[in-house]
């Protein structure tokens, strides 16, 4: 277990709390496409793992093939149907702080003069707070304060 810089969390590793992580992220997986192979899974799960300075060269007996990334790379922003919507994954992460949203929109989010909406929701759905990008196609980020939409 590691603690984190912030003085506050911690970082459990190992294979206890990282077969439970991945065994849900399959579920994931297999809830949107129900006839993924056993191979299939374990291709997606590497492909999508993040190497860092942390990692080193993976595959590793410390890291496996790398962090698991669950970030989803396709979405429809607002009244546009098609499109790469990419979202980095949100940082620092942990927090006791603002967060930050990277992410890219597509040229039809422009062309359309859609708004981007990032919902920020809490463990059980609920909606926690509304951000609110630029019509403009490309790079932009959102800082969430932390604070819900009533204060």
């Amino acid at each position: 277990m590691f603690k984190v810089d912030d003085g506050v969390h911690w970082i459990n590793r190992g294979t206890s709390a990282a077969a439970a992580h991945v065994a849900g992220a399959v579920a994931l997986f297999l809830q949107q496409s129900p006839h993924m192979t056993p191979a299939a899974v374990r291709r997606v799960l590497t492909q999508r793992a993040q190497r860092d300075s942390y990692t080193g060269t993976v595959p590793n007996a410390t890291w496996g093939s790398g962090k698991l990334d669950l970030i989803s790379s396709t979405a429809a922003v607002g009244d546009v149907t098609a499109g790469t919507f990419e979202l980095s994954s949100v940082h620092p992460n942990p927090t006791r702080g603002a967060a930050a949203f990277d992410f890219t929109l597509p040229s039809e989010v422009e062309r359309n003069g859609a708004t981007p909406v990032l919902r920020v929701l809490d463990l059980s759905g609920r909606e926690v707070a509304l951000l609110r990008g630029q019509s403009s196609a490309g790079p932009q980020r959102l800082v969430w304060n932390g604070m819900t939409s009533g204060g």
